[in-house]
């Protein structure tokens, strides 16, 4: 799958078109923060990284990033 199909694929579980652009970039500000928080851990804590906890916060700023970039038509 490229990214023009991961696009269109995540576009469908898109809900409202009001504040679209607003919502996407502040959620991917947050799921890019639990992605740091991750590395941050695993860094400095010594804690295991986590790599299913990290695949799946991946996929969410994945998913806001094409967002934004479906609404910026890219």
């Amino acid at each position: 799958m490229n990214f023009d199909d991961y696009q269109m694929a995540a576009n469908r579980t898109l809900m409202g078109k009001e504040q679209v652009l607003t919502n996407c970039v502040l959620g991917l500000t947050g799921e890019s923060g639990e992605v740091a928080d991750l590395v941050r851990k695993y860094t400095f804590q010594s804690t295991k990284l986590d790599k299913g906890q990290l695949t799946k916060e991946l996929g969410d700023v994945l998913w806001y990033l094409s967002q934004i970039a479906e609404w910026a038509d890219i």
